[in-house]
């Protein structure tokens, strides 16, 4: 039997496991549905197997000067939303749903936006 293993408050899939004796493999807080599914992709939804959405977000521009001057700014993030920098947290999206991006120096700039049910989205801007 192959069966899906999700945390039962929000869906979140944790993993896929194959065998025998899945009771067993599910702990408190988790549930579980029949079949095979990707969490990067998939979310469980009262017991249906849902598709995680995109978050669309746009950019002003993708290309800025490394003058710490010019600035892109990303539009559509959810209030809330865990925003990272190049990988490294920089804290949570207001509900202006704006980030705006600058430099001193270039480089590209990875800017990552998760939020659960939603799939990650990174918009790249190029300082240089």
């Amino acid at each position: 039997m192959i069966v899906t293993i999700y945390n039962s408050e929000n869906g979140k899939i944790s993993h896929v496991f194959q065998g025998r004796n899945v009771p067993d493999q599910v702990q408190e807080g988790q549930s579980y549905v029949l079949g095979a599914y990707d969490g990067r992709t998939k979310y469980i939804d009262d017991f249906s197997v849902t598709d995680r959405q995109t978050l669309n977000l746009s950019a002003t521009k993708t290309e800025i000067a490394a003058d710490n001057s010019d600035t892109a700014q990303i539009s559509g993030v959810p209030e809330g939303a865990s925003i990272y920098r190049n990988g490294e947290y920089i804290g949570a999206a207001a509900a202006d749903g704006l980030i705006n991006v600058k430099s001193d120096t270039p480089k590209k700039i990875g800017i990552l936006v998760d939020l659960f049910p939603y799939r990650p989205e990174e918009v790249v801007i190029h300082a240089s």
